[in-house]
C-alpha cells in the first residue's frame, strides 16, 4: 500500500474535524514530517496535493449528492472563502463548482 493512499484514507477519514496538518499526519503514521516527505516524493506527490485530491473528491461528493449551497460546500471541505473555493475546484477540474453540478444535474436527468 503506498503512502499517498494511506494518507489519502486518513485525510477522508478526519475530514469532518479539519484535515491534519503534515506533523499531525506523520504523529498519527508514527513517522517523522521529513520520512513523510522523503517517501511521497518517491511517489512523485506532494502532501497538498493529496489533501486537494481528498478536497475535491469531497467537494464532488457534496455538489452532486446533496443540495448544500456552494458555500456550504466549500465550507465543509475546508475552505474559509467561498471564492476561494470556486477557483481551486475550477483549477481542479475545469469549471466552476455551479457549472459542474448544472452539467451533473442535467446527465442525472437524462439516465
Amino acid at each position: 500500500f503506498s503512502l499517498s493512499g494511506e494518507l489519502q484514507l486518513l485525510l477522508n477519514k478526519r475530514a469532518r474535524e479539519g484535515f491534519p496538518s503534515i506533523e499531525e499526519a506523520a504523529s498519527i503514521l508514527n513517522m517523522t514530517k521529513r520520512t513523510i516527505i522523503r517517501k511521497l516524493n518517491e511517489e512523485g506527490v506532494s502532501y497538498q496535493e493529496i489533501k486537494n485530491l481528498v478536497r475535491r473528491d469531497r467537494a464532488i461528493y457534496f455538489l452532486t449528492r446533496h443540495t448544500l449551497s456552494v458555500g456550504e460546500v466549500s465550507e465543509k471541505v475546508g475552505f474559509s472563502d467561498p471564492a476561494v473555493f470556486a477557483r481551486a475546484f475550477k483549477n481542479w477540474t475545469g469549471i466552476s463548482p455551479r457549472e459542474y453540478r448544472l452539467n451533473f444535474s442535467q446527465l442525472d436527468t437524462a439516465r
